[in-house]
């Protein structure tokens, strides 16, 4: 799919977020990371993508998650892909 897109000139964003399942694994814990490291092994060479920590962030993650595992992504990704988070703003 990501070639096909590359060819069409198409941005695709790879969401890392778990919001559609209530089972997370603990933010930071080595699964996490684990899984982090595999999608930045995998998908980090095309140069198509961006980085999305997932959407509504605030539901399963606080602002520290999110900037310490930006970090971690963008110290792993030799290409540095622009990486998004989406957190909710209710008010």
């Amino acid at each position: 799919m990501l070639r096909y897109a590359h060819e069409k000139d198409m941005i695709i964003s790879v969401i890392l977020g778990w919001n559609d399942t209530a089972i997370h694994p603990a933010a930071g814990s080595e699964d996490e990371r684990r899984y982090i490291r595999y999608a930045v092994a995998r998908l980090g060479a095309y140069s198509n993508i961006t980085w999305d920590l997932g959407d509504d962030l605030d539901s399963f993650r606080d602002e520290p998650w999110t900037h310490a595992t930006g970090t971690f992504l963008e110290a792993l990704d030799p290409y540095h892909h622009l990486a998004t988070s989406h957190p909710t703003f209710d008010n």
